[in-house]
């Protein structure tokens, strides 16, 4: 039996506010990167995946991707 259960409710809150925050705060650096005075005009859809791309973990298998592809070669 817990002796203190909303202290710890609260604790568990605050503690995970922190995590969050560094999250926020990481995107908005990407975000100054992505949308610069030079790329200003980009639409909030291309905002939305361009951070998408630059935030996420995710890594293609490129070989397996173009496994069976034939190549255009200019000539």
């Amino acid at each position: 039996m817990e002796k203190y259960p909303n202290v710890k409710q609260a604790a568990l809150k605050l503690l995970s506010m922190f995590g969050s925050t560094y999250v926020c705060e990481s995107l908005f650096s990407t975000l100054e990167l992505v949308k610069s005075k030079h790329r200003s005009a980009l639409t909030d859809t291309h905002v939305k995946e361009l951070l998408r791309v630059a935030t996420t973990e995710y890594e293609p298998d490129l070989r397996k991707i173009t496994e069976g592809k034939d190549c255009q070669k200019s000539h």
